[in-house]
């Protein structure tokens, strides 16, 4: 089989991540070991949070945050893709256990894929999107050049439905918890899902937040989701700026590790 490790290797040089977008697309079943030795990840050829993180090699914002927190640390990754961080942090990170959710079917065949690839058993999976009002299916859309930009929408016409899940079901975790990560990445759905788990039994276990947040997505709605968090005493202490979107990290009281900031690639 054919790999492009050689080529994640490579000094960072302007059009790096075009080159091996056209690469994975030329040789969809090539070998790439983008972190460790022992390490593997497959995903949608030439798509975008796919070649992100072979690019990134697991030194980004985010996976410097999550190595930072103390072992055996729950991490709880919302919007999860096809594994980037949730497989880094069972295998890689010294996490304890691991509870993955991504609604979008074709990013979760992979997450399964990468979960069995990498011999994770210390992972929990779930096929489902973050929603209140009651509702047990809800329409998503998305492009598979990019799994990880799937939003919630209302009309039909190129949506697929999907299962949800409530503060219940975050409830129904916390007595089998310690002290949680939780990463969110939903694409403009974010006050939804705080709120949800937040209003959970398990919020009182939560000592950090991870939410990406996308400026054309969001947008008015940025303000109103720093404020849920901060009213239930979490501080910002950490950001990695875009020009489109940026990663911020929270702590219960400010506490806790602060991750040098830096930019993103948009």
């Amino acid at each position: 089989m054919l790999a492009l490790d050689w080529y994640t290797q490579l000094p960072g040089f302007r059009g790096k991540r075009r080159i091996l977008s056209w690469l994975t697309r030329l040789f969809p079943a090539a070998r790439l070991r983008p972190y460790r030795a022992d390490f593997r990840l497959r995903g949608q050829p030439g798509e975008a949070t796919f070649i992100f993180s072979i690019i990134e090699k697991g030194d980004d914002f985010v996976s410097r945050t999550i190595r930072a927190y103390p072992p055996n640390t729950t991490f709880i990754d919302i919007g999860a893709n096809i594994g980037v961080y949730a497989i880094q942090a069972a295998k890689a990170f010294d996490c304890g256990h691991i509870f993955a959710v991504e609604p979008n079917p074709l990013a979760f065949r992979y997450l399964v894929e990468n979960a069995r690839a990498n011999g994770v058993d210390n992972i929990t999976l779930c096929c489902a999107a973050v929603y209140s009002k009651g509702q047990t299916t809800i329409l998503l859309r998305f492009e598979p050049s990019h799994l990880g930009g799937a939003s919630i929408c209302e009309s039909r016409s190129k949506a697929i439905e999907v299962l949800t899940i409530d503060r219940q079901w975050f409830s129904n975790l916390g007595p089998l918890l310690g002290p949680c990560l939780v990463k969110v990445d939903v694409e403009g759905a974010e006050q939804i899902v705080l709120q949800e788990l937040l209003a959970s039994d398990l919020a009182s276990q939560i000592q950090g937040l991870l939410v990406e947040f996308n400026h054309e997505i969001s947008g008015p709605a940025l303000a109103q989701v720093a404020g849920l968090v901060e009213t239930v005493g979490f501080v910002e202490v950490g950001r990695c700026n875009g020009e489109m979107l940026y990663d911020a990290h929270y702590r219960r009281n400010g506490q806790g590790p602060k991750i040098r900031h830096d930019r993103i690639s948009t």
